[in-house]
């Protein structure tokens, strides 16, 4: 039992340091010109607000509001960074380096709960050198540690699944949920599809004790969101569920074809879908609640049925592949093909052959088409779509199921 421990140990401690390696190698190999334009986010929103946490005015909020909980990560590497003397600029390079190693850790925990230990190391072999999400770690984004938080839920949903402890591996999800929700307001249904399908696929135990440990995720995930809200309705006397960028995200996915940033180059547009995009960017100065967006694209389902059609199924696709900038987005296209192509397969084998983990390959999947609905719903890019992409690397080593039924 003992050397099965030490075997594990030594395999996650290789796991975290090969996935540092491949960040610094990827950082040393890659041209600069791959990023240009990376998130602006940092500098002008993240890094400024978690400045202002620790200056002695405190937090103001403006009409637009942030999420906070990448910001107030950020407000601790500066105090770090003042008590230690180390510069804030390595300690945020070390901090995203702890993050890759963890969610690299926390994919093999994840997978390990549908293949075989071997099967599982694969699928962190596999995330620890994907390269999108190792361009994603010298971005200074909020996917990281969103995704520390996200896959550390996910895996706390496992356990439940195996029936460890299944009330309190349930309300630690709740809780990690909610602090992934404070880093990206994008997942802020998830702890519903969490506890919706944890609580349907458990018919084998009593309705109460179902009950109880999908209440208790969404219990302590409303508490972690509780303090947030609470100050931004002290501030502001508004109602805002985390932040208001999502409207300005929502935007963006309208007229992303026609409305080019500093960085962003043109991309081929059907004459019906460029005209629906050109109306939405007319109306640009009307569209500034959800409400109003909704009531613009009602309008035009109403006026240009097909243009409307054809822009949601280009988003459904361009948001597996896009990039911001849109200039490479052709050699993402022929990388994410191999990626996507491998987890569906994948996918299929592990429902074919791994029966007992079925409940996780459905809450897996659910998750899959929640980030996939978000993604639709925003500006269509590749980056929103991190975690489902992680999901779908947990399944690729079922291939090998494949070929070895084959045979």
């Amino acid at each position: 039992m003992k050397r099965v421990r030490d075997n594990g140990a030594v395999r996650i401690a290789g796991l975290f340091g090969i996935a540092v390696v491949c960040q610094i190698l990827f950082s040393a190999l890659l041209p600069t010109a791959f990023y240009e334009g990376s998130s602006t986010d940092f500098w002008v929103r993240d890094l400024p607000m978690a400045t202002q946490m620790l200056s002695p005015q405190g937090l103001h909020l403006q009409a637009n509001i942030p999420a906070i909980g990448y910001p107030l990560l950020l407000s601790g590497l500066l105090q770090v960074s003042t008590y230690t003397g180390i510069s804030f600029l390595s300690l945020l390079r070390l901090f995203a380096l702890l993050c890759l190693g963890l969610t690299t850790v926390l994919v093999f925990f994840n997978a390990h709960f549908i293949w075989q230990s071997n099967a599982a190391l694969a699928a962190g072999l596999l995330w620890c050198t994907y390269p999108f999400q190792l361009w994603l770690s010298g971005q200074n984004s909020t996917e990281l540690p969103f995704l520390v938080f996200f896959l550390g839920a996910l895996w706390f949903v496992s356990l439940a699944f195996a029936a460890k402890r299944q009330i309190f591996s349930m309300a630690v999800a709740g809780l990690l949920l909610g602090c992934a929700i404070l880093i990206r307001p994008g997942a802020l249904a998830l702890p519903i599809v969490f506890a919706g399908v944890w609580f349907m696929s458990q018919t084998a135990l009593p309705l109460a004790k179902r009950a109880t440990a999908a209440l208790a995720l969404l219990v302590v995930c409303i508490l972690v969101l509780t303090p947030w809200e609470w100050f931004i309705w002290h501030k502001t006397g508004r109602l805002v569920l985390v932040s208001t960028n999502d409207v300005a995200s929502i935007r963006d996915g309208l007229t992303f074809g026609v409305v080019f940033k500093t960085y962003r180059t043109p991309i081929a547009l059907s004459p019906s879908v460029k005209a629906f995009m050109q109306e939405a960017a007319a109306h640009m100065r009307e569209l500034t609640e959800i409400s109003e967006i909704g009531s613009f694209l009602l309008n035009q389902v109403q006026i240009r049925p097909a243009a409307v059609a054809e822009w949601v199924a280009l988003k459904s696709v361009r948001v597996w592949y896009g990039t911001d900038s849109q200039r490479f987005d052709l050699y993402v296209l022929l990388c994410q093909i191999f990626y996507v192509g491998a987890g569906v397969i994948g996918f299929l084998s592990s429902w074919k052959y791994r029966t007992l983990a079925r409940p996780f390959i459905v809450l897996l999947f659910s998750t899959i088409l929640y980030f996939w609905f978000v993604g639709i719903t925003v500006l269509p890019i590749l980056r929103y779509m991190i975690p489902a992409m992680a999901i779908l690397i947990l399944f690729i080593p079922g291939i090998k199921y494949s070929i070895n039924a084959k045979h």
